[in-house]
């Protein structure tokens, strides 16, 4: 399911907004500019498994015995799981950090090992050695929308309401006697992103977790 190019986005975004006759208050710089700004902003509200499209995969990274962090790939936006010595490692918040430590619970090891992100760093606990030389992770890539009208949004068209509804909204959030289709438009997108979530939460319920 591919993505729609940037010029087909933009008509629409114009019908959306509402735009009548040859008067156009938004420019096509401006519209191109709100829906990538709406393109991220989409990426960063939706669970990881509804934007498979947008993953990468880094196999077999290697490891410094005895140190525990190794930097993230720059377009990396989050983080979706790390394996360690073959085993999915338990992903921790940043709250949770220090029980790594504290709590005999949640101290890790090699056949239950944990990982977490930090300013722009993968952590992997217990701290690789020698005798597991690499480790596996899948990330989100950030949704880099490349210059060109003919150019197809990195987002699949699953998602194309939920980029044009944050557009709109940002649109008329830069006009001030527009702000109260601002907040329709931004309702909207609300409605939709919690209806895909929604929607990808319970095929992971039902397959167990497992669907990457």
């Amino acid at each position: 399911m591919a993505g729609t190019i940037r010029s087909t986005y933009r008509a629409s975004l114009r019908v959306n907004l509402q735009e009548v006759g040859t008067t156009e208050p938004w420019s096509d710089t401006d519209l191109n500019d709100y829906l990538e700004q709406a393109t991220n902003e989409a990426a960063n509200l939706l669970v990881d498994d509804a934007l498979q499209e947008l993953f990468d995969l880094k196999l077999s990274q290697a490891t410094v015995n005895g140190t525990d962090n190794y930097a993230l790939d720059s377009d990396a936006l989050r983080v979706v799981w790390v394996k360690y010595n073959g085993k999915l490692a338990r992903m921790v918040g940043v709250s949770q950090i220090p029980l790594l430590d504290s709590n005999s619970f949640m101290t890790p090891s090699l056949t239950d090992p944990a990982a977490y992100v930090l300013n722009g760093k993968i952590y992997i606990k217990p701290t690789p050695g020698a005798t597991v030389p690499t480790y596996d992770y899948c990330f989100v890539k950030r949704p880099v929308w490349a210059t060109g009208d003919g150019i197809a949004n990195p987002l699949n068209d699953d998602k194309r309401n939920i980029v044009l509804y944050l557009a709109g909204a940002i649109a008329f959030g830069s006009d001030s006697v527009k702000l109260s289709e601002a907040t329709i438009h931004r309702g909207l997108a609300e409605t939709a992103i919690k209806t895909l979530n929604d929607k990808f939460e319970r095929l992971k319920q039902r397959t167990g977790g497992l669907m990457r």
